[in-house]
């Protein structure tokens, strides 16, 4: 059982698409009922920069790159407001 999931996904895979309903099929296959998907998954898409533009970026998901840090901020308040929403509260920092 989970609270919250980090579907960390290599955007810039030719095959990504298929790589996420691969991970989602699993997940289902391991009881991980919809509802905590549609609740608890919080989608990450790696390596924007290698990218050759950004046009589209669902508003599911947070684009970053690992590897210079983009977006980690985004990512870690995007993290916190889910967690504290579980817990009824709000970070004070």
């Amino acid at each position: 059982q989970c609270d919250i999931l980090l579907h960390v996904r290599d955007i810039s895979h030719p095959q990504r698409v298929m790589h996420k309903d691969v991970v989602l099929t699993t997940l289902r296959e391991a009881g991980v009922p919809e509802s905590k998907l549609d609740a608890c998954v919080i989608e990450v898409w790696n390596k924007i920069d290698l990218l050759p533009s950004m046009d589209y970026v669902p508003p599911e998901a947070i684009p970053v790159c690992a590897k210079d840090g983009t977006g980690m901020e985004d990512l870690l308040n995007v993290i916190d407001v889910v967690v504290c929403a579980q817990v009824g509260q709000r970070r004070t920092v």
